[in-house]
């Protein structure tokens, strides 16, 4: 049979974490340093996600939309650990991500893995027969919001969480950009405001 092109429209997802050893963080400053290299290595080291929110995988022209055969695989991220009981993470979602992707039977059903992160489903595998089908990213809309999490352990061992959201705007920040005075003004702030959690 000939392949027929597919389309999706969710959020994508752009995410960079790091988990960091207790006797690192030692004061604000060493947070601070952390909180520093977590946004402006972003843009190098992230990993891009495909998000599902209700959309629908919907067939070529004439096809009716696909059958989904879902699970959910448990969380994107590994929480903070006995060794490592700090964690940063930076995510940018963007909205109307377009996707295209080839198949060659609508009648069959699409087998879709998933793994939660924020209350969102993102998708990590999409197979049709067993076979692997690549999503292929056309366009995506504005910033929808981005967010700095912290996550760790406190000295019951149990996890705790915080976040704040848009303190990068457009989700992206480097050393080279404009507003880098005004961002290391917040980023001091934060980590004055959260070093006494962990």
């Amino acid at each position: 049979m000939a392949e027929k092109t597919g389309s999706f429209y969710g959020l994508e997802l752009e995410i960079y974490n790091t988990l960091i050893e207790k006797k690192s963080i030692k004061n604000e400053k060493d947070l601070l340093k952390f909180l520093e290299e977590l946004l402006f290595d972003f843009n190098d080291y992230r990993e891009t996600f495909t998000v599902s929110d209700s959309s629908k995988f919907s067939g070529d022209v004439g096809d009716k939309d696909f059958v989904i055969k879902s699970k959910v695989l448990g969380n994107l991220i590994s929480p903070p650990n006995k060794k490592y009981p700090i964690q940063l993470i930076q995510c940018h979602f963007a909205s109307d991500a377009a996707y295209n992707f080839s198949y060659t039977n609508n009648a069959l059903p699409l087998d879709v893995e998933y793994k939660m992160f924020d209350d969102f489903k993102i998708i990590t595998s999409l197979k049709q027969k067993n076979k692997i089908i690549n999503m292929e990213l056309n366009s995506t809309g504005s910033t929808w919001y981005s967010k700095v999490i912290l996550r760790h352990l406190n000295k019951e061992g149990k996890e705790e969480g915080r976040f704040v959201k848009d303190l990068i705007p457009s989700g992206h920040c480097d050393r080279q950009e404009g507003h880098d005075k005004e961002t290391l003004k917040k980023l001091k702030r934060l980590a004055e405001i959260w070093f006494p959690f962990i």
